[in-house]
């Protein structure tokens, strides 16, 4: 029981905010990135980028599959 009780102490210092944070106060803020400060939406863009490149590239490669192979098989 002194285990977990140790935990919970932990927990409360790890999560100091009371309230969930909102999706427009995590745009408007700022994080430390590799020793930089990046703004929030910028932080959002620099992960869905390359999400939705990957997306957009094997749709692509889908579509090409989809037209060769009615090409090939009448």
């Amino acid at each position: 029981m002194d285990a977990f009780a140790g935990l919970e102490e932990i927990s409360d210092a790890v999560e100091p905010h009371l309230r969930p944070t909102s999706l427009r106060d995590w745009e408007a803020g700022e994080f430390a990135v590799w020793g930089a400060r990046l703004h929030g939406s910028h932080a959002a863009i620099d992960v869905l980028l390359p999400l939705m490149a990957v997306s957009f590239g094997l749709t692509a490669i889908g579509i090409v599959f989809v037209i060769v192979r009615a090409q090939v098989l009448p």
